[in-house]
């Protein structure tokens, strides 16, 4: 200890360390409180008296010790230059027994050699390191630990990530430590887990054993020419077999409430080769940082998978076509077990090209595949399929003529196999392998198996009843005179959020004999028939009985038989594209959903949500309310009342991630019992996400925030208050929850109006330069200029003030406003009419003023603003005021107004917005010198309360949330405040999602400029998609409701267009690709809107979704894919026409070539496709096509997949006498089945 006094007199040492003696002060002790952390008198105290940590309550006893030490003189420099000297000495001593350290910044790690970077791994790069002999040890093995080690450090992939990284950290360790506890010799060791830290910035690390070979890939480069003998394949076999006995110990573990593990990204560079034992080392499984635990199997998981995406090349085809709902409202997009067996699958067949034929045939193999996947998707009889890559199965096809490879009669046959019928195969065991009573109560019982998937299959597909019904089928009603009539069929339900694709589907017979992918224990037992469990075992045991035995002679092995030349292995390329389009499909299909396309184009428009942790504007608030003497008014309960377990789950809660298992049986008794405060908690989070259902519960703590069962979205929510800690040592887990009172704030109260004044000012400050600034401060080039007053605002005045008065605005008026978005609700309304304007102009009583309004009123006030704009008031109504006019205006009011108060909660002017929500449960935890903790229900879910909310579904109220630069949402749970930052919830969190972002943008759609034009596309679609939906009191509003945001996505792209259609001119494939909707999925039929004369907008072309009621969707089709046909829209004939999204003077038409095509010369099982606007509606003497795109010239003219709109004549004809025709439907056609010749028509 007295080296870390550094430079002292001897004097003063001597004394110093004489009280250090005296007081039991040694290093045991150490470390002794940063003085940064902690009040210097305390600081003082400690290395005086030798009692650290301990809180000094007691002045009394304070003044003792302060005399006690009085004749040394702790001067701030001296105790600074100890606390920094210490650290000199304090390198840690890592354990395999702890999971995890906390590591100041300030001490030295225990390395002594750094070597070099062996790559990059998932979230982070690996590096070797040698570790001092005495700083390592491992209790749990005898023999003499190693010195030299991985250690990987975990790295943010930008700044947005850099908040996630704590949490990853801590749950790659818990995975860890869970695959330790396998002792599976063939699953690489976790050593520990370390973080450094300081106040400002925290590294995270993880240290394994060190792979001496590095991964499978560097063994297939080092040995390129295989020498194939008996022994070889016997040494391939046994480490496939102990690949398999690991991933069958993490998939079912003999310990339950662990929970299963599934690793999720298992590829070559995952598989690390120790060059120890046997003829080729030993292979271990590594990076299990995507791996997933839960305790509850894939087959009732309710939720989507919540680990990252694997590797394309290895990803199984569930990752895409998503896996059949077990039970309504459970997701597709789930990852089962199974999704290791195909990886496994893919290895294994590499391995067999490589034993065989060597690395460079292994290398052309990978070449040909180009980086996709092992799988494709093919048409067969009408219907999309997903099945094994054809050049996986000409390999597979080739390696089975080898005489080494022979099936029955060799090992590498039976291998080969084992990948053809039990690996590399898309149909999945029925439940995934599991029962559901089994899963409940842990019985073991016989799978059954259904098979999913057949080549040959020509059965319709099998349909739950809970699914929707299949999007196309040839219809058993007489063909039309020109071809078979091609319908879609109505879903059964619809989800108005997403719509599913028309997945490529897993179909086939039901039967007994019907192969589908192995098991995991499967899998070993496969292996196992082929090399029995006591031979090639390299140090394993294992139990044979009930093993088929195989004569161990080597001609089983290797037999002695005149090998085919490598030759003959496929090397012809495959085709860019296919050559027969009755086999194969692009991915040009039925009408799909935004997040299909996402997931292959564009995987940065994520639809999760993330929850983000900011304590700095938590303080900051917290701070003002004290500073005006303001409190959230409410006394805390914590709780003394907690069971065994539950104890153990509040030590885990200060960690960034904590992971516990509980038995529901005994979590209700303690629960209805009383016995556990905390208990009583997490049973009612059971019964809200239907956790009784299963005989385990389990509860993952993610930074702050606790999740039950698996689930992405967090179930409860960890808080703390600012209290002061009663230790003065500052912990990690500090910083990783929210500090944020448990329960809500009354509406309307003083500290209520003070949360939301300090979110303006937070916005006004600190993002007034960038994307929230002002429209002046901002200049964005897609708001208009110069910016100008709504024509009447409200003027509020002062908090008591009894009345408010309507003005009529003058060019000069300057003045900030807020405007109100609502619902209208039921007749009678308060409204402006040209009979009690003059009355408004004078003044309005509050008290007169519905309570809708009555409370915006309140908030305007509260908010130090001087005008409020209010629709029904704002504009006069009735048939001779001026609603056309101002409707026109809509733009300017909501992207110029100081904020948007969204009355989410309120049904009509009378409802109110500030009101009692619903009360908030909550549980407060007692903790020995720290702040306490308080576990709360997760009541932050701004997708359902807002998005998903009544007022959402309105479809004015879409342009108002667009453009609307920030929006404060009152709903029945909680307020909500969204700007270009992000969301913030009253109770904290701050929330963000891609997806939401693009309306929430202040400069909507500023997202869209530096946009690809892929995803442009995709987000423009999916807009109109959601409004489409939306409802409307006025279906001839549907033009004029969305006019001001589409305003501005024309101005914003440089396009011109109107009616929901845009022409970019040059470049084709916007104006087509928005005139290819089609009627949406559940949709019967889409009904024509007669516009009123004198409206707004009162003339619609056919072309345009907005001449009807209805939801639409639209037509997939790759980018990339087609060649583009000429049409030319109203906008086309006048390239300097001004931008333009209506075309009142005149009927505006499209001009365009017209065919007549039989459908009858299709039918041969190939897919077609006719989606009438109108099915069933009056016949049309003859329906034509217009080709807007067709496939590229990968296969013959008559072959590619033309894209239409389908047309009719009306009787109606031009001033000239010329045809009119109207767009009656969309969809495709082979070009066979088009005629060679057409004609032009326009099409109104």
């Amino acid at each position: 200890m007295v080296f870390a006094f550094g430079d002292s007199r001897a004097e003063w040492l001597r004394d110093a360390l004489l009280l250090f003696k005296d007081c039991g002060f040694d290093d045991s002790c150490l470390p002794a409180e940063d003085p940064a952390d902690s009040e210097p008198e305390v600081v003082r105290s400690t290395l005086t008296t030798g009692k650290a940590r301990k809180s000094f309550e007691d002045v009394q006893e304070l003044d003792q010790l302060r005399n006690k030490s009085s004749k040394i003189c702790w001067r701030p420099r001296k105790i600074t230059q100890f606390c920094e000297n210490q650290w000199k000495f304090l390198a840690p001593v890592f354990s395999t027994r702890k999971h995890n350290y906390d590591v100041r910044s300030m001490a030295i790690l225990p390395f002594i050699s750094k070597y070099f970077e062996v790559g990059q791994g998932s979230f982070g790069r690996v590096y070797k390191y040698e570790i001092h002999p005495d700083h390592i040890t491992d209790p749990l093995r005898p023999e003499p630990c190693p010195t030299v080690f991985a250690v990987k450090e975990i790295l943010p992939s930008d700044k947005e990530d850099r908040r996630k990284v704590a949490v990853h950290w801590m749950s790659e360790a818990n995975a860890l430590a869970k695959m330790n506890e396998l002792n599976q010799n063939h699953i690489v060791r976790f050593i520990t887990a370390f973080r450094r830290y300081d106040k400002h910035e925290e590294e995270h690390y993880l240290m394994f054993e060190w792979a001496d070979g590095g991964n499978l890939q560097n063994l297939w480069k080092e040995m390129t020419q295989p020498n194939l003998t008996p022994s070889l394949v016997k040494a391939v076999l046994g480490q496939l077999r102990g690949l398999a006995r690991a991933l069958n110990a993490a998939h079912y573990p003999t310990n339950v409430g662990g929970g299963v593990c599934r690793h999720g990204d298992l590829k070559p560079a995952n598989i690390l080769w120790f060059r120890g034992g046997g003829e080729i080392g030993t292979l271990k499984i590594g990076d299990w940082g995507e791996a997933k635990i839960q305790n509850q199997f894939t087959e009732l998981r309710p939720n989507r998978t919540t680990a990252q995406y694997g590797t394309v090349r290895y990803e199984a085809p569930e990752a895409r076509t998503g896996l059949d709902p077990a039970f309504i409202g459970q997701p597709r997009m789930r990852r089962s077990r199974l999704y290791d067996i195909w990886a496994m699958g893919c290895i294994t067949l590499e391995f067999l090209i490589w034993i065989m034929y060597g690395t460079e045939a292994l290398n052309e193999f990978n070449r040909r595949f180009e980086n996709s996947s092992f799988y494709e998707w093919k048409t067969e009889h009408g219907q999309r399929v997903t099945k094994v890559h054809e050049i996986a199965i000409q390999y597979m096809d080739r390696l089975a003529l080898d005489p080494v490879c022979q099936v029955g009669t060799t090992a590498l046959g039976d291998l080969l196999e084992i990948v053809r019928t039990g690996l590399l195969v898309v149909a999945l065991p029925q439940r995934l392998g599991r029962d559901v009573n089994s899963e409940r109560f842990g019985l073991s019982t016989e799978k059954s198996r259904v098979a999913l998937s057949s080549a040959q299959a020509t059965e319709e597909p099998l349909v739950k009843s809970d699914e929707a019904a299949p999007l196309v089928r040839t219809s058993s009603e007489p063909a039309e005179q020109h071809g078979i009539e091609i319908n879609i069929v109505p879903a059964a339900s619809e989800d108005t959020n997403t719509l599913q694709e028309a997945e490529p589907v897993q179909r086939g017979p039901v039967g007994k004999n019907v192969t589908t992918r192995l098991l995991a224990s499967e899998l070993v037992q496969r292996l196992e028939n082929i090399l029995p469990a006591d031979d090639g075992d390299e140090g394993e045991s294992q139990d044979d009985d009930g093993k088929l035995f195989v004569d161990d002679d080597d001609s089983y092995w290797l037999p002695d038989e005149p090998r085919l030349p490598r030759t003959i292995l496929p090397h012809r390329p495959m085709p860019l594209r296919p050559a027969n389009h009755s086999e194969y499909q692009t991915d040009a299909t039925a009408p799909t959903s935004i997040h299909r396309i996402i997931s292959d184009e564009f995987t940065q428009l994520d639809d999760e949500w993330d929850y983000i942790i900011d304590n700095r504007f938590a303080r900051t608030l917290m701070s003002a309310v004290k500073t005006n003497d303001l409190s959230y008014g409410r006394p805390t309960h914590l709780s003394s009342k907690l069971c065994s377990e539950c104890r153990i789950l509040l030590d885990g809660l200060s960690r960034p991630a904590y992971s516990i298992v509980y038995k529901v049986p005994q979590l209700e008794y303690r629960a209805t019992s009383q016995i556990c405060d905390l208990c009583v908690t997490l049973w009612r989070t059971c019964r809200r996400f239907n956790g009784r259902s299963y005989p385990t519960a389990q509860f993952d703590k993610r930074g702050s925030f606790v999740t039950i069962n698996g689930r992405g979205y967090p179930a409860l929510a960890i808080v703390q208050t600012t209290g002061k800690s009663t230790t003065f040592l500052v912990t990690m887990s500090a910083k990783d929850i929210q500090i944020a009172s448990p329960w809500l704030l009354e509406a309307g109260s003083a500290t209520y109006y003070e949360t939301l004044r300090q979110w303006l000012r937070q916005c006004d400050e600190e993002h007034s330069q960038g994307c929230c600034g002002s429209s002046k401060k901002r200049g964005f080039q897609v708001r208009l200029s110069p910016q100008r007053l709504p024509t009447r605002l409200i003027e509020v005045g002062a908090t008591d003030d009894k009345e408010v008065r309507l003005r009529e605005m003058e060019a000069n008026d300057i003045g900030q406003w807020i405007a109100l978005s609502h619902q209208w609700g039921l007749a009678p309304h308060f409204s402006t009419t040209r009979l009690n304007l003059e009355d408004h102009l004078k003044g309005i009583k509050v008290e007169n003023l519905p309570a809708t309004f009555r409370d915006a009123v309140s908030v305007t006030r509260a908010l130090h603003c001087r005008y409020l704009w209010i629709d029904s008031i704002c504009i006069i109504q009735g048939p001779d005021g001026d609603f056309n006019e101002e409707a026109r205006r809509m733009e300017e009011v909501y992207s110029g107004a100081h904020c948007v108060l969204a009355a989410s909660c309120a049904t009509s002017h009378l409802s109110g917005f500030l009101k009692p929500r619903h009360e908030r449960n909550y549980t407060g935890l007692l903790r020995e010198r720290e702040t306490p903790l308080y576990v709360c229900d997760m009541i932050d879910d701004f997708q359902s309360h807002v998005l998903n909310g009544g007022l959402n579904s309105r479809g004015w109220v879409m342009q108002e949330h667009a453009l609307a630069r920030r929006t404060i949402f009152f709903t029945e749970y909680q307020t909500y405040w969204e700007c270009g930052e992000g969301v913030r919830c009253e109770t904290m969190t701050k929330m963000k999602n891609n997806l939401a972002a693009f309306q929430g943008d202040p400069n909507f759609p500023q997202i869209l400029i530096d946009a690809p034009q892929g995803e442009r596309i995709v987000r423009l679609q999916e807009l109109y998609r959601t409004y489409s939906r939306l409802g409307l009191s006025n279906n001839f509003d549907r033009p004029m409701a969305i006019d001001g945001l589409q305003r501005r996505l024309l101005r914003t792209l440089n396009a011109k267009g109107g009616y929901g259609v845009f022409d970019e001119g040059e470049s084709k494939g916007l104006l087509r690709r928005s005139l290819l909707w089609c009627r949406g999925a559940g949709t019967a039929s889409l009904g024509r809107i007669r516009f009123p004369i004198g409206t707004a907008i009162s003339q619609v072309p056919s072309w345009s979704w907005m001449a009807y009621t209805g939801a639409i969707d639209y037509l997939s089709v790759g980018f990339g894919q087609l060649d583009w046909e000429d049409v030319r829209s109203p906008w086309s004939a006048d390239p300097n026409a001004a931008i333009r999204t209506d075309l009142v003077d005149g009927k505006p038409s499209l001009t365009a070539v017209a065919y007549g095509y039989d459908a009858v010369t299709s039918f041969d099982g190939e897919r077609l496709l006719r989606i009438l606007d109108t099915p069933g509606g009056s016949r049309q003497e003859k329906i034509f096509c217009v080709v807007l795109g067709k496939q590229k010239e990968y296969v013959s003219l008559d072959q590619r997949i033309h894209y239409l709109l389908y047309i009719a004549q009306v009787k109606t004809t031009t001033r000239d006498g010329n045809r009119m025709f109207e767009r009656v439907g969309a969809g495709w056609l082979p070009g066979r089945c088009i005629d060679k010749q057409g004609f032009e028509v326009s099409i109104y």
